[in-house]
């Protein structure tokens, strides 16, 4: 582990591992006050500082940085009471309009932690489950007063804006299409069965429409996978992983997830994130919908999300993983972000050869001008990345 983690990284884990876990909290720490800033920015950075609160006050740790932790809690947990509230408001909204929605991941999963308004959240997800309301989605939310951004950066979801800046994305399905067919058809069939699925939970007094167990899970790991493939995520969710298992689960739900899972092909994935968090986070082995054994890749996939941080934020070349290595994968990546990119004209395959060229200028012109990088090296990452895909067995 030292060899593939720094001291630092180590410091985090283990302060995590305190505050997720389901050992007691109480334990001897080394925790080096030189490496405070060091240790601390890692977990902003991966938005996890909140959820340390407790361990790091309980035990004194850090004591330069007491003040820092706490102002950076407070307005976490304000934060969170903004969200939940305005997510009541634009739920009770869309639902007198007679338009059905659920909570996806945000305050939903922030529900499955102890405290629940420790979870750091930044806008709200909401699914819309009858797609005949979509026509009218835009003329509900623009007059509650929401303005619809001008940047839409998914075919999947609608983003509205708050007056302070706080997006609002309407969800019509529970993942962007991904370029394996077999398990979008799983995501579409699986999306027609979410309106049996529904519960209405308390979050902090507020009962909000939320999934249940089963399809909350299979919706963060799909949530998981999206970010994986692209830029990454980082350790807030292995957290969420861990919260939402650590709810008491029958044998019907966990058979239910399983089938979930495997109509996606999506089992090596959910193994290696349990095994990460069965291994470093104390994630209880017996809590999972399946045994989980730790295996060569644990290392590599933690290595792989401390490098990622919050949803790939750590490095600007980081941008998409490919079902493969060679030539035929970056064309076949290509062809699908052209899709992405225009849904409503890629199925005119007359319009293809415009399409690729429009495409791949913005993709040229983003990486000098957006990321600020070169395209070889954005090629270069995605190459690298997409080698760990191929060791994880995705879409198996």
């Amino acid at each position: 582990m030292k060899e593939l983690f720094s001291k630092e990284e180590i410091q985090l884990i283990n302060l995590l591992r305190a505050a997720v876990g389901k050992e007691n909290k109480t334990k001897e720490w080394n925790t080096d006050n030189k490496d405070a800033d060091s240790v601390l920015g890692m977990a902003k950075r991966h938005a996890v500082l909140s959820l340390m609160y407790d361990v790091v006050q309980e035990n004194r740790l850090f004591p330069d940085k007491q003040q820092y932790i706490e102002k950076e809690t407070k307005q976490i947990i304000l934060q969170s009471y903004r969200l939940l509230f305005l997510t009541k408001y634009v739920v009770d909204i869309l639902s007198q309009q007679g338009i059905r929605v659920v909570v996806l991941k945000g305050v939903a999963t922030a529900s499955f932690y102890p405290i629940p308004e420790l979870r750091k959240s930044g806008d709200i997800d909401l699914l819309i489950l009858d797609k005949k309301d979509l026509d009218k989605l835009e003329k509900v939310m623009t007059d509650a007063g929401f303005e619809i951004s001008k940047e839409q950066h998914a075919n999947h979801h609608k983003v509205f804006i708050t007056q302070e800046g706080i997006n609002i994305e309407l969800h019509s399905m529970l993942a962007e299409p991904f370029a394996d067919k077999r398990i979008n058809r799983a995501i579409q069939q699986q999306m027609e069965e979410c309106s049996g699925h529904i519960m209405v939970t308390d979050v902090i007094g507020i009962e909000l429409p939320m999934l249940d167990k089963p399809y909350h899970a299979y919706e963060l790991l799909l949530h998981m996978l999206q970010h994986f493939m692209y830029a990454g995520f980082g350790l807030k969710l292995l957290c969420d992983w861990i919260m939402i298992w650590r709810q008491n689960w029958t044998g019907e739900e966990k058979e239910i997830f399983v089938r979930l899972v495997k109509a996606c092909g999506l089992e090596s994935f959910a193994e290696a994130l349990t095994a990460v968090c069965i291994k470093y986070l104390d994630m209880s082995s017996d809590t999972f919908a399946w045994r989980v054994d730790e295996n060569d890749m644990t290392d590599i996939m933690l290595r792989e999300l401390l490098d990622s941080e919050e949803f790939g934020g750590s490095d600007k070349n980081r941008m998409v993983m490919m079902s493969g290595t060679g030539v035929t994968a970056y064309i076949r990546e290509f062809h699908h972000q052209m899709h992405l990119n225009f849904p409503k004209a890629g199925k005119c395959f007359l319009l293809w050869p415009v399409l690729w060229v429009i495409t791949l200028v913005k993709f040229l012109r983003n990486n000098k001008k957006v990321r600020n990088t070169s395209t070889k090296e954005v090629l270069r990452e995605a190459k690298r990345r997409s080698f760990l895909m191929k060791q994880l067995r995705l879409f198996c």
